[in-house]
């Protein structure tokens, strides 16, 4: 069962990186915990239906499930949190964007500058985030290594979808305080 084991380690990798248990994991993909951990410890082999269903719930790629890729999302779909933030830290390399972070209520903006706003509450915790991290670095206070594992654990943090918003604590898209506004 030895050419298994880049699945197994990868599907634990993507319960783990979602902060998810194995009985929440395995309620989202529709099969047991004591199969999912029979999965992860590279006891059982998946069918090819377990592992499209697994790689279309989590929207991961099944060339990354299965080893064949280091790229968990290649279809550059915007399903995610941090698919919205990673695009938002490409443009930020080409073109420099300058944060003014406001606490707001979720109510109507007045805004007289070229100005992007989300009325969405995960997005308005990340960008106060990212606003102290990027005063940070671009002040010389951290350095680029520093501010790279920020960002590799913030894409990571946010690699929220819809369907594990409820095990998260955090409000889904049919809700007015702003969830996952993708798909």
């Amino acid at each position: 069962m030895g050419e298994f084991s880049i699945l197994a380690t990868r599907l634990k990798e993507l319960r783990t990186s979602l902060k998810m248990t194995q009985v929440e994991f395995s309620d989202v993909a529709g099969f047991t915990s004591t199969t999912l951990s029979a999965y992860e410890n590279n006891q059982k082999k998946p069918s090819l239906d377990i592992i499209m269903d697994i790689a279309m719930d989590f929207n991961v790629s099944i060339d990354w499930l299965c080893g064949l890729s280091n790229d968990k999302n290649p279809g550059g779909d915007i399903e995610y949190f941090s698919d919205v933030i990673e695009l938002l830290f490409k443009m930020d390399e080409v073109l420099k964007i300058s944060i003014t972070y406001e606490a707001a209520d979720y109510g109507e903006y007045d805004v007289s500058d070229a100005a992007l706003h989300f009325n969405n509450k995960v997005m308005v915790e990340f960008f106060s985030e990212w606003s102290k991290m990027k005063d940070l670095h671009d002040n010389g206070i951290i350095d680029e290594e520093v501010y790279a594992l920020w960002i590799e654990k913030t894409l990571t943090k946010y690699r929220i979808s819809a369907k594990v918003l409820p095990f998260m604590n955090i409000p889904d898209a049919t809700e007015d305080n702003g969830g996952l506004p993708f798909k």
